[in-house]
């Protein structure tokens, strides 16, 4: 994510459809389909070149979001053995 803001700042929008791309089939492999849509229509948007900042900082925010309940419904299924 954090590379992702990066790209987002430096309006590098080859390399954040690139990441974005990743983070599409990563999400797909591991079954996480919210985060991988999530993905997949802020890929869709700088594929097309609608590069409408406030729409794609608001597909980022979704993107963080996802990643966010994710990884807080892991926390509950997966023990912390510290």
């Amino acid at each position: 994510i954090a590379k992702m803001e990066k790209a987002f700042a430096e309006k590098n929008w080859k390399l954040l459809q690139h990441q974005s791309h990743t983070f599409k089939g990563t999400a797909g492999n591991i079954g996480a389909t919210k985060l991988r849509d999530a993905a997949l229509s802020l890929e869709t948007s700088l594929k097309k070149g609608n590069i409408e900042i406030h729409l794609i900082k608001d597909k980022l925010s979704i993107l963080e979001s996802s990643l966010d309940q994710l990884s807080k419904a892991l926390q509950l299924i997966i023990p912390d053995n510290n």
